[in-house]
């Protein structure tokens, strides 16, 4: 249960370091009247950070714990 609790918070917060590296053009150009697809573009870099987040805690976790 620590284990996954470690997992969980440590790929929160490596999610959220690697997604302010993000510059604010991904994030400031939303726009209702946009085509469909550039609203969709937004979901590429959380995915990224997530998956990347989620390594890193992974790694950590199995070195240290």
């Amino acid at each position: 249960m620590e284990t996954l609790f470690s997992l969980f918070l440590f790929t929160v917060s490596y999610s959220l370091l690697i997604l302010s590296t993000f510059p604010d053009e991904y994030f400031m150009s939303a726009n209702k009247n946009a085509p469909l697809i550039s609203r969709y573009a937004h979901t590429v870099p959380i995915l990224i950070s997530f998956l990347g987040g989620y390594s890193i805690a992974a790694i950590v976790v199995n070195i240290f714990i």
